[in-house]
Order: C-alpha cells, then structure tokens, then sequence
C-alpha cells in the first residue's frame, strides 16, 4: 500500500509538476487542434492538418478516443496543460489501484507497481516521448496495464467475473487507441482458452460471457461510431505511412531503435542494457512472467501487442517502445521480488516480515535516485501553463490580433494565428504550382518547423528565409519542445523587430535598439564539430544565449548546410565570434533584452483570444490575390505555336464531371483528389516529332486543378501540380519528351474540394 502511494506521487508529479512544461515533438503540438476544434466548434476535426486532408472529420491520422477525452476536459475549462494529462493519470491511478487491491501476492504487486514507477520517473528522458500529452502512448500503456492485471487476478481469484470482464474492456479500450496497438484485445482470447482448459465447456461458460460482454462493452460502440463508418479514411491514413507489414523491414527497424535507446540516457540502464543486446525484451519479460505462476496467463496475454509491434509495424515510433521497456522492468523486479520472497522463507521468523518492505524500499531509491523528471519537477500553488500558449501570447504580440499565417502542423497556434493555413502540401511536399513572392503575399507570416518536420523535405520557407526571398518578422526561441523555437517571416521587415525567448520558466522580449547590448543574429552555418552544431541542432550549451536551428530546402544550393538564429549579448564571445567567422550573416539587429510579463501576457490571451479559422485551400484564407506561377510554368522564348493538334472545342466531362459550353468551356469536377474529370482530344499528336511544350490557358475560379498528358490507357507523359485559383486567366506550359504515343490532355482535381476551371485555349509550342 505504502509503495502504491509512492508510485501514485510519481504519476502526479511527472503529469503536473514538470518545470518544463511539456516536451515530446511535433505531434504533441499538432495533436492539440483536435481537441481545440471540439472544445470550440464542437466538432473533434484536424483541421490544422496537412493538404487538407481529414479536413472535417473526425481525427483519422490516430484513432480519436484520446483527443476526445481531452478535448472534453478543454470544453469543460481545464487548460490544456492539465487537459492533456488528465486522461493518462486517471488511467495510471486506476491501474494501481487494481494492482494494490488485487489477488497477486505482495511480490507480484511490487513489482507491477515498479514498472508504473519506472516508466514515470523517466519523464521526458525517453526519446521524443511525453507520457502524458496529446499522443496516446501513455494512455494505451496505462490502458493496457489496467487490463493485463484485472485479467490475471480475476484469473487467480476464481476466475471472477467482474475482473474478467473490466479487464476486457480495458484490453480493448487500449486496441483502440492507435493502429499500432490493434490487436492487444487478443490478449482476451487467453484467458478465454485458459478458462475452458481449466474449467471445461459448461463451467467456463459465465467466464467467458464475463470476458465477451467486457470486450464488446468498449468493442462494439468503437466499431459502430468509427471503424465502420470512417474504414476507407482509416486505410488512407494507414496507407500513407510506408511500409506497413514488411516483416524483415519492422524487425530491422525494431533493431536500430534498441540502438537508439542504447545509446541514450544513464538512468534507463536497466533497460539499456538489455537493448544493447539485441535481443527483443518481449523474450525475456516472456519468460520470466511465465515461470512465476501468477503471472503466467499474463504473460501470453500481453503477447499480441508486442509481437505485431515486432514483426509488422514497419512505421516504429520510438515512444511505441514504452510498453515493452515497462513490461521488461515489471518482469526484472517481479523475479527479484520473487526471489527475495522465497530467500525470506528461509530466514529466521522475526526477519521475514522484513524482506518485502526492504525490497519496496530499494524499489524506491532506485526509482528516485537521479531521475530526470523529479529533477525537473517543482511543487507550486500557482497553476502551470502550457508553453504553447505562452508562444501563442508572444506571437500576437509580434503578429497583432488577426493575422494571416502559414506554417506546417505543430506551429499553428503558437504562431499567434487568427487566420491559419498549412502549408506543408504546398511548400514542402510540391503540390502546387507558384511564385514565392506571390505566394508569400496572401500571408501575414510564415513559419517554419525547426530542424525537420514530418514528410518529405522539399521546398522551406527557411530556404527563402536564407536566400532573401522573406524577412525575419519575429521569433519564439522556447525551452520545452523543439518545435517552440521558430521563427516568423515575411515579405517586409519589420519597422522594429521584437521576439521572445524563455528559460527556466522566465519570459523574456527582445526588441530592436540602435547600440543595445544584446543582437539578434541569422546566419546559414555548416555543420561544425568545433562550434558544436551538428545536424539536429546545437550540441554544446551556450549559456546565456537563446536559439534554434532551422533546416534549409534541399532544392537551396546551401541545402547541407544550417540557418541559425542567436539572440546573445555582446559581450559574450561565443558561439557568435564562431557564426562571424565561418557562416554567411542574413541579418544582425541590435537590440535589449527585457523580462516580459508571462502570466500577464497568458491571462490577456485567455481573455481576448477568438477561435481561430482554418483553411483548406490557401485560396479561402482572407485577402487572397493569387499565387502566380513559377518559372518552369512558364511559356518559353523562341518558339513556334502550333494550334491544330490540342482540340479544345472538343472538351468532354469524365467520371462524373459537369461541363458548361457558354460564356467559357466551364469545367466543374467532383470533390476527389487527383480525379480526372476533363479530355482534351489531341489530333494528329504523332505528327509532332521530338520534345515540345503543350501550352493550356485556363482560369481556376475555385478550388486546384492539373492537367496531364496521357496515351489513350492514361498513361502519364508528363503532370503539372496543382495550379490555384486566380483572379485572371493563366497560360501554363508544360514540357513533354514526345508526343508520340499521346492521345489527350486530362484536367485533374488537385485539391480536396471541387474545383472549377475554365478553359479559353491550348496549343503546342516547338523549339525553332
């Protein structure tokens, strides 16, 4: 009981009293739109994601359950730094109760009770890993544990029936917090198994009723509201991610995150070391587990997740880990608990009643002793605040209250945003066609994500940042995720540049002064072993200095090199007397560092903050004036035209589409992306021997449209991206190898909505 409170102390700090708020990555940012669209829309959506993908449904890119939970809890006023943790406590706090009160023996219970504790007082040393924020890992483990136990002690006592069946629901509530961990309710057809080998048909009868009504009390209602309904948006976004059920892949994978975790903090030694040898630790916490025969049906049941983790899910996030690392370590101290219990037998009668509580003891001291997360925790009366909203104040304040911005998914609300669009389909992956000038101008700022984001790295606007295409607007350097260290731009600098930089809970304003004593400097940087910059970021700590490393485009001829961004004093050397001598300056403004009024600043966004809106398509967001078109669209010089080949008064409407003959050949597509909802007939294409251009003028009026050239089967010759909406007509060339075997023009829907285009002319271009 006593070391159940310890454990029960631990959880509560690692959720909420963690001097850095929260850390994790990407997700943990992105993963809060959801729960801000339901606690202000009502409706749970990702509408900050990515090209518009899910736009206005439920959350897809993870099952929604978790977000759910604390998107309710924002609803009901919590803040969503105790939102975002609630459900995972709760969960975790159950789950020890039912080990404290359930029918293992004192040994089996200690050791339960060490992994909880193992797992917490790692805190934010497991890698990119936050146990208790918007992503669900901490939520399934605690989900998971609570079934596990309630499962095996209703086993051990009798094969009652109330455990068996809340230790469904939990095994199956824990299936259904994300893909990776579908099939852990299999862990139920154990005891189902067990239960008639043991008891035979007609006595096994009211246990396995027991077990199935559990599973489906969870089980069925999941199914109806989200599986069935949303199944072939679930296969698109599993889809998406590569590699799903490659076995040699997932097993490769599995490796170099052991690797990984080798190589990493000392105070997950116990684990480490296991890891380093390469061997899964489902072996061992298998095989201990099982030779305890408390343990035992848990043993197997706790099989299925960790063996799909193995050998199928190719895509392996290093916080999938945390259910075998906490397995692992709950089998350790089990067999030592176990094994102190059977040595205790043995001792004098008077010592024995000692052997237990002395093991809880070295228990404890070991959990305590030199863990990240009590270092980093502090007790206070004064509520914590979630450094995306400090952000979020800093960025209004630069921004002012209802600015345009651009960005990919974990900056867009600390950005300061009133008006957001995700950018990352646009920029970063290349769906659409654009001039960055042009683009830019629709938006108040743009940000981009520090380091890397997730997705392919094409085209950054840090890339256009570095080779003056945009201007520093304004920065956040934060402390507790590397994603709240960005930096805002735009076409303009500002008349005065003001920024924000925390540490160790303290905000501080940097604002542009003639002769001040600190400097704002950007530079493109290679990476160093001397300075210290290495690919992810800085290695070495600069005291006294705030700043972040942002990855350049890899179409950028500097693309292996780093934007850096230091606010430092003068009168400290380093690293700026390094940046003077081995990196290209994009700019360096004086200025003074002020401390900043951080509560103040929350409370006032608290009180004057409306909900954000988000938009699809980058032609929605306010004050939209087009995009332009890059040079590669453009119509060459020296060219002959020629016009009897692309038959444009031929146009059809495919698949479903509508076409409109007067005032214009108005084409309207269905809302499929990449659908083929126009033909232009191509007449004599044989005759046109060796490369050409084939040259459309059309105008988007809504929505994104492409155009292909394609053989008869359609075949693609040669696609433009996405070409957006415009004020005025567009001529587009795009450059074709031959048109040899080609047949007609297809017209694309390149966006998630229908679009409607135009089309006013088309001819072929020849070189001279």
């Amino acid at each position: 009981m006593a070391f159940g409170w310890f454990v029960a102390f631990l959880v509560l700090l690692a959720a909420y009293a963690s001097q850095r708020t929260r850390g994790g990555w990407i997700d943990e940012l992105g993963l809060q739109n959801p729960p801000y669209m339901l606690a202000h829309f009502g409706k749970l959506t990702y509408s900050s994601y990515m090209a518009g993908w899910f736009f206005n449904q439920p959350v897809i890119t993870h099952p929604p359950i978790h977000t759910f939970l604390i998107g309710t809890l924002l609803r009901l006023g919590m803040g969503i730094y105790y939102a975002e943790a609630t459900p995972t406590v709760l969960l975790f706090l159950l789950g020890i109760v039912f080990v404290v009160r359930s029918a293992f023996p004192d040994a089996v219970k200690l050791g339960l009770l060490f992994s909880v504790g193992y797992l917490v007082s790692a805190g934010n040393a497991l890698p990119w890993t936050e146990l208790f924020g918007t992503r669900p890992e901490g939520s399934i483990h605690a989900a998971w544990l609570c079934g596990l136990v309630l499962l095996e002690s209703g086993r051990l006592a009798g094969w009652h029936r109330p455990s068996l069946a809340a230790g469904a629901c939990f095994l199956t509530w824990a299936s259904g917090l994300h893909y990776y961990a579908a099939f852990a309710f299999l862990g139920v057809a154990v005891y189902a198994v067990w239960a008639v080998a043991s008891l035979g048909w007609k006595r096994a009868r009211p246990p396995l009723v027991a077990l199935c009504l559990g599973g489906c009390l969870f089980g069925i209602p999941y199914a109806v509201l989200y599986l069935l309904p949303y199944w072939k948006d679930i296969q698109v976004a599993i889809g998406v991610t590569p590699g799903q059920g490659v076995l040699r892949a997932s097993i490769q994978w599995h490796a170099a995150e052991y690797r990984a975790w080798a190589a990493s903090t000392d105070y997950l030694s116990l684990v480490r070391r296991a890891m380093g040898w390469q061997v899964p630790l489902l072996v061992y916490s298998t095989a201990i587990l099982a030779a305890v025969r408390w343990t035992r049906g848990l043993a197997l049941a706790a099989l299925p997740l960790q063996l799909f983790l193995y050998l199928f899910a190719y895509h392996k996030l290093s916080q999938y880990l945390i259910h075998e690392a906490a397995l692992f370590a709950a089998a350790v101290a089990i067999g030592v608990a176990v094994v102190a219990m059977w040595a205790a037998a043995r001792l004098p009668a008077a010592a024995r009643p000692f052997a237990l509580p002395l093991v809880a003891v070295a228990f404890g001291v070991y959990l305590a002793a030199g863990s990240p997360m009590l270092q980093a925790a502090r007790l206070s009366v004064e509520p914590r605040i979630h450094e995306a909203e400090v952000a979020r104040a800093a960025s209004r304040e630069i921004l002012g209250p209802d600015a345009r911005v651009g960005g990919d998914s974990g900056q867009w609300y600390a950005s300061g945003a009133a008006h957001w669009y995700n950018t990352q389909a646009d920029i970063q992956i290349g769906l659409l066609w654009y001039d960055r000038r042009t683009y830019a101008s629709n938006l108040d700022a743009l940000v981009d994500c520090p380091n890397r984001c997730v997705g392919p790295a094409g085209d950054s606007v840090t890339g256009w940042f570095a080779d003056g295409t945009l201007q520093m607007r304004g920065f956040y350097l934060g402390e507790s995720n590397e994603q709240l260290q960005f930096v805002l731009l735009s076409l303009a600098p500002p008349a005065q540049l003001v920024g924000y930089a925390s540490h160790d809970g303290q905000l501080y304003r940097f604002q542009q002064e003639a002769g001040g004593s600190y400097e704002a400097i950007a530079a493109v940087c290679p990476v160093s072993a001397e300075s210290g910059l290495e690919d992810w970021g800085w290695s070495r700590d600069w005291p006294g200095t705030f700043s972040t490393v942002l990855r350049i485009s890899e179409t950028s001829p500097e693309a292996h090199r780093k934007l850096v961004v230091l606010v430092a004093p003068r009168a400290i050397a380093e690293p700026a007397s390094w940046m003077s001598r081995a990196c290209r300056t994009v700019s360096r403004t004086p200025g003074t560092l002020l401390l900043a009024d951080r509560k103040g600043m929350v409370d006032k966004l608290r009180r004057t903050d409306p909900p954000m809106h988000f938009y699809r398509s980058i032609d929605e967001v306010p004050g939209y004036r087009g995009v332009g078109l890059p040079e590669a669209a453009m119509p060459p010089q020296g060219t002959v035209r020629l016009d009897n080949v692309i038959d444009v008064p031929s146009t059809e409407a495919i698949n479903g589409a509508r076409l409109d003959a007067a005032p214009a050949r108005r084409l309207t597509t269905l809302p499929h992306m990449g659908g083929y909802y126009g033909s232009i007939p191509l007449r004599h294409a044989a005759t046109v021997d060796g490369p050409c251009w084939v040259q459309l003028r059309f105008r988007v009026l809504r929505g994104r449209v492409g155009f292909a050239v394609a053989t008869a089967g359609q075949a693609f010759l040669a696609h433009t991206p996405g070409i957006a909406a415009s004020p005025d007509p567009q001529t587009i060339a795009l450059r074709v190898a031959s048109l040899q075997t080609a047949s007609q023009i297809l017209i694309l829907n390149q966006s998630e909505v229908g679009a409607q285009v135009e089309i006013l002319d088309g001819a072929i271009l020849l070189a001279h």
